[in-house]
């Protein structure tokens, strides 16, 4: 990244002075989005929520209460497990994602020893267009039909009923057909033809990788719980919230249902408030200042 860029994500007014190490504040240390630095910046915005609480002494309470209070699965306990918060955090082993073309990122990842959390986040633009949908069908190049069966990989022609579970160049296939079968509905499965649509080409796509991500961590780690959280500011939640309620009723099966939630930067705001802790109320005050200037201004 030229340095010239690089200068003005650091410069963003939605960067909290805190948010980043002294190593994740030089080149290639954090894979930067392309409109970082622009102050209506998901990624800016998470960065600050969740890489600022990393120095926090209250740090392991706020996570598992704001936890707590989105995904009714997870329960708070005497004892507070310590917590992990990884930003921008990449495995692409977990499905199988492997040479050329993207490997899931998320986020922000918080990990304990009783639950792993993928927290996806938008702020505005990036709020209003949705979740992100699958490029072999929404890119130019159109590598992919649209729908789930055989003869739907325009590309390379394989027999693969989902391109991506094929071989292409250096690209491995994904495994994210195989994995979500212990997940995902039946129907999810059935062959289609020109006149069907596949289940994951648009909004699901990115909810689908965030999910199976989580799940393939934790089941990996020995980690009991799992769980998606998509959180953006409330004036701009309710299409992201509509696609969160379509994943669970249409994608998973009912027992997997509440394991993703869509929550707002109120929720989080309110769980820093909540300790009367100083550095946690300046942040909270930094956060809610920021998207009130974006959203409002």
């Amino acid at each position: 990244m030229p340095e010239a860029n690089l200068r003005r994500i650091l410069e963003n007014p939605t960067l909290h002075p805190n948010a980043l190490t002294e190593e994740e504040r030089h080149a290639g240390r954090i894979k930067w989005h392309g409109h970082a630095d622009l102050p209506n910046s998901s990624q800016i915005l998470c960065i600050s929520a969740f890489g600022t609480l990393r120095y926090f002494e209250v740090r392991n309470e706020v996570i598992d209460r704001f936890v707590e209070s989105v995904l009714p699965a997870y329960q708070s306990e005497p004892q507070v497990p310590k917590w992990d918060i990884f930003l921008e955090h990449e495995r692409p082993e977990l499905l199988n994602e492997m040479g050329s073309g993207r490997a899931t990122s998320i986020d922000a990842l918080l990990v304990s020893s009783k639950a792993v959390i993928a927290v996806e986040a938008k702020f505005a633009v990036d709020a209003e267009k949705g979740f992100g949908t699958c490029s072999t069908f929404h890119s130019s190049s159109r590598g992919c039909a649209g729908f789930y069966g055989p003869g739907s990989d325009l590309k390379t022609k394989s027999d693969a009923w989902c391109r991506l579970e094929a071989w292409d160049g250096r690209r491995s296939p994904r495994t994210y057909w195989a994995l979500g079968r212990s997940y995902f509905r039946p129907e999810t499965f059935r062959m289609q033809d020109e006149s069907g649509t596949c289940p994951f080409r648009d909004n699901n796509y990115q909810l689908m990788r965030n999910f199976l991500f989580a799940a393939s961590y934790a089941h990996r780690r020995k980690i009991p719980l799992y769980g998606v959280i998509t959180i953006a500011p409330p004036a701009t939640s309710s299409d992201l919230a509509d696609q969160v309620d379509a994943f669970q009723s249409r994608v998973l099966q009912p027992q997997f249902a509440d394991l993703i939630q869509h929550t707002t930067y109120g929720k989080y705001l309110n769980a820093l408030r909540s300790f009367g802790d100083p550095s946690c109320a300046e942040l909270a005050e930094f956060l809610d200042t920021r998207i009130d200037k974006v959203i409002n201004g």
